[in-house]
């Protein structure tokens, strides 16, 4: 499911040289009493992670720092944690403690395939995880994933994807392809107000979208976008 974050970090790590994995005090390097944590991490820049490493666990703490918002990235739910930033949370039998932060775009396959080359052709689904302005970014790397033509032939590319004001945009940063692959849904976590319509803005004209309100998060369904173009989605208020 996450294959295309992770294909994403490590093409961040070969061309930028940033860690997959890293500490909570690599993220916050102004906050000390994160510098010992060495029992949670991030994964790339997004997702807090919160391994259960001993048997018979049934409640675990997470440390979320409380300048950023926070979403439960199996549930889609908001999450506020204490003062201190600790947040106890009662462990499941099939699934770990994952944590989304705010201001962050995440993009994923959700259709269960036997192996990865057989999700090359999937469509992506976006999670857009607003921050406490109402905004959210991440980028996006795209290539055949089989050859050297991203290096040989410059066959790769890389979108910046980004929710300010009422604008979801993706816009080409690097590279030129166009593998096809669609954005089937695009999840919206946090917005304190709900959208009356949503469209998507192509050649001056404006298409009116489906979408659904599930609980805390807005759901567009099969906006008509590929992962690898440019385009623009507006929300009105």
């Amino acid at each position: 499911q996450l294959l295309p974050y992770l294909y994403t970090k490590f093409y961040e790590n070969h061309r930028y040289g940033l860690p997959v994995m890293r500490s909570m005090a690599q993220m916050y390097e102004m906050d000390d009493s994160l510098v010992t944590v060495d029992d949670q991490f991030f994964l790339g820049s997004s997702l807090v992670i919160k391994p259960v490493v001993a048997q018979g666990v049934q409640k675990m703490t997470t440390l979320l720092p409380i300048e950023d918002n926070w979403y439960d990235y199996h549930t889609f739910k908001a999450v506020t944690p204490t003062g201190t930033g600790e947040l106890s949370q009662d462990v499941a039998d099939d699934r770990i403690p994952v944590f989304i932060r705010g201001g962050q775009i995440i993009a994923r396959k959700d259709r269960v395939r036997r192996n990865a080359s057989l999700m090359a052709h999937d469509p992506f689904t976006l999670i857009v995880a607003v921050d406490r302005h109402r905004e959210a970014k991440g980028h996006v790397y795209v290539d055949d994933g089989a050859t050297f033509d991203y290096r040989d032939k410059g066959e790769f590319c890389q979108t910046l994807l980004s929710l300010k004001g009422t604008s979801l945009s993706s816009r080409v940063v690097a590279g030129k392809c166009d593998f096809g692959n669609s954005v089937e849904k695009i999840y919206i976590l946090g917005l304190q107000k709900l959208p009356e319509a949503i469209y998507r803005s192509s050649a001056g004209n404006k298409e009116a979208l489906d979408f659904y309100i599930e609980g805390e998060r807005i759901l567009i369904k099969l906006p008509n976008v590929k992962i690898t173009n440019e385009w623009e989605i507006m929300l009105l208020f």
